[in-house]
């Protein structure tokens, strides 16, 4: 619960200081934050990967993360995989 208040007041904080604030990793805090822990995050998403452990969680608000701060990943690249394999997947009512 400690955890979850001092957090609370992180972000209370973040946007009282800037409430048009458009994300919480633009703020200088979390943005350090998720600097100084990233290469542990990494360490821990790479070696559940390589012992067949999921942890979807992890690994996908690492990829956002890597996404959205780097300007020169293709953001259609999500969508072009989701226009590709959508159909292959999707259920139709005669299966």
């Amino acid at each position: 619960m400690i955890v979850a208040r001092a957090l609370l007041g992180k972000i209370k904080e973040a946007y009282d200081t800037n409430p048009k604030l458009m994300n919480l990793m633009l703020d200088d805090y979390f943005r350090g934050e998720i600097r100084k822990s990233q290469k542990g995050w990494r360490n821990i998403v790479a070696t559940a990967a390589k012992k067949g452990i999921p942890v979807p969680a992890f690994s996908t608000v690492l990829s956002f993360c890597d996404q959205y701060r780097n300007a020169v990943l293709p953001a259609n690249q999500l969508q072009a995989q989701r226009d590709y394999f959508s159909p292959r997947f999707s259920a139709s009512p005669g299966c």
